[in-house]
């Protein structure tokens, strides 16, 4: 049996809809008796559901165009590794020891940005394909005077897109 979850609809109305589906079960008015699942009623001007930052999320992620944004983002991200690779060879800004919190922050971002847009029936491909990035990334870095290749870089990256995609699944789990 799905957890219940209680929502508050103008004038004492009630619904009680499944924390699974959202879908309505029932409606209640002032005179009918509540069942004890049913939280306490929260003044608001039309709708107000009392897990409501759940319900947002799913909404605004299930938006086709912020899928897509968020797909284009990392693409973005991805490009801007091999267009501007010489330049930054220039300006080194981050010492040695801290470019590897660098490689894992920028790749979990695009690892995040990655199972945003593809849901998460697909995490496999963000799994796959950042790692695979962040590689192309090292190759490409052996042959742009100025900057290095190395294996430790790949795994921070390979680690950042990891931890990433890990806390974005334990973040959607019920």
């Amino acid at each position: 049996m799905a957890a219940t979850i209680c929502c508050r609809k103008g004038r004492g109305r009630r619904e009680y809809r499944t924390k699974k589906t959202l879908s309505r079960i029932t409606t209640f008015t002032n005179h009918e008796p509540l069942p004890l699942l049913c939280c306490p009623p929260v003044k608001h001007k039309r709708y107000t559901l009392h897990i409501q930052e759940l319900t947002d999320q799913i909404r605004v992620i299930n938006n086709q165009w912020i899928r897509g944004g968020c797909i284009a983002a990392a693409f973005f991200m991805a490009a801007t590794l091999f267009v501007g690779a010489e330049e930054i060879g220039k300006v080194n800004l981050v010492p040695a020891p801290f470019d590897k919190a660098e490689h894992f922050v920028y790749f979990g971002i695009m690892a995040v940005l990655l199972c945003v847009g593809l849901g998460l029936r697909w995490l496999w491909v963000a799994l796959l394909a950042v790692p695979l990035i962040g590689a192309l990334d090292e190759w490409h870095q052996y042959y742009v005077p100025g900057r290095e290749s190395s294996v430790y870089d790949w795994m921070a990256d390979a680690a950042g897109a990891a931890v990433a995609v890990y806390a974005y699944w334990r973040a959607r789990q019920p």
